[in-house]
């Protein structure tokens, strides 16, 4: 497989751990399997590790949203009290 960032003309298979964060939370996953660009570094997932990195990438943002939001109405109720 050609490169679609830089154009080298060979990837290189590889299975390798890669993290996922989004705000002060991280998760690993591991036996992630792709095409990998000796030249840029460029990473083309196959299908199932595309799925489970969005996938784990779409709960750590809904995680850190709902913890916002509980913080956002945590503070508008201590406000509420204080007047």
């Amino acid at each position: 497989m050609q490169c679609p960032n830089c154009g080298y003309k060979e990837m290189e298979e590889r299975i390798y751990d890669e993290t996922v964060s989004h705000g002060e939370e991280s998760k690993t996953l591991t036996g992630m399997k792709g095409q990998v660009c000796p030249s840029c570094g460029e990473v083309v997932w196959d299908k199932d590790s595309y799925d489970r990195f969005f996938k784990v990438q779409d709960e750590l943002v809904i995680a850190a949203r709902k913890k916002r939001n509980k913080n956002v109405a945590r503070s508008a109720c201590m406000a509420m009290t204080t007047k």
